[in-house]
């Protein structure tokens, strides 16, 4: 069973070998990317972020006003700043209702 991080470097690296033009980053744009999945905690009866040994557990549902947790990906337009979704989700979880 590959994991899917040896897997992504895997097609990543085939890609490289080719010396295609596609998936390709350029100097005029501005990329941004947060991963924080790791962090939170969506089987637990609370919504959760896991902030390791000295912290803990911090419930998020309060925090959020019982609005759910946006996923997005978007560009800026050039001639408005406004950014543009290429695609957007909101995850919800039980603990949300009661706000």
């Amino acid at each position: 069973n590959i994991s899917r991080q040896k897997l992504r470097k895997k097609i990543m690296n085939q890609i490289s070998a080719k010396k295609i033009d596609e998936p390709c980053f350029t100097n005029d744009k501005e990329y941004t990317f947060e991963f924080y999945q790791h962090l939170l905690l969506f089987h637990t009866p609370t919504l959760s972020i896991d902030m390791g040994r000295p912290i803990g557990k911090i419930g998020i549902a309060q925090s959020l006003n019982g609005q759910p947790i946006k996923f997005m990906a978007a560009i800026v337009d050039k001639d408005t700043s406004a950014l543009k979704p290429l695609w957007s989700f909101d995850i919800w979880h039980e603990s949300l209702y009661s706000y």
